[in-house]
């Protein structure tokens, strides 16, 4: 993409964890930043939705956790990552069952004083408000409703209504729904709280 990507890049590099792909080296030139990343062997979420359906409730709490676990490794570090684009086609699923989340090119670092996103590339089904100038700049929150969000289509293979409401009815609809509220205040405060629920 036409942005550079510097910064991200220089910070996800010191983070390692199972759960996010391994940034081995990346250069900006000619406008673009160009990423060498770890191959990881897989079918991508989006695919697997794809071409078997809908998941059980118990798989996609489950897998959910595993997306906690590595959102909660770029939420912590400082300064703060967020991915800021999760969707089913940028998690990948390894035959183990283990996952990966990857691409991050529109993730972005918090900052402190800013009052909303310098740019605004994204997936719009997956995208909390806040993407659209609606409550602040983004933050670990945004990642929640996205997050959300695919926990949804893993469970009725469709994302929200063109109203951002559920439609999925079941074991786990009061975490997606607290996930999915439009006011950020009224979402889980971080990963870690929201894995805890899926545990239970």
């Amino acid at each position: 993409r036409n942005r550079d990507l510097t910064e991200v890049y220089q910070e996800l590099q010191k983070i390692k964890h199972p759960n996010l792909t391994v940034i081995n080296d990346f250069v900006h030139a000619n406008n673009n930043t160009y990423i060498v990343e770890e191959f990881v062997q897989g079918d991508t979420l989006q695919e697997l939705i794809d071409c078997r359906g809908i998941f059980t409730e118990q798989e996609t709490a489950k897998l959910a956790m595993n997306v906690c676990l590595g959102l909660e490794a770029l939420h912590k570090h400082q300064p703060q990552i967020i991915h800021n684009d999760l969707k089913p086609s940028n998690i990948m699923v390894r035959s183990d069952e283990s996952i990966k989340i990857f691409d991050y090119d529109i993730s972005r670092t918090y900052k402190e004083d800013a009052k909303r996103n310098t740019c605004l590339w994204l997936t719009e089904p997956y995208a909390a408000p806040e993407h659209f100038g609606f409550g602040g700049q983004t933050e670990p929150r945004s990642d929640i409703y996205s997050l959300g969000v695919v926990m949804h289509e893993m469970l009725t293979g469709n994302t929200l209504t063109a109203e951002r409401k559920t439609t999925y009815q079941g074991k786990i609809e009061n975490i997606i729904e607290t996930c999915v509220k439009i006011n950020k205040d009224e979402r889980y405060p971080s990963v870690e709280i929201l894995r805890k629920d899926l545990e239970k």
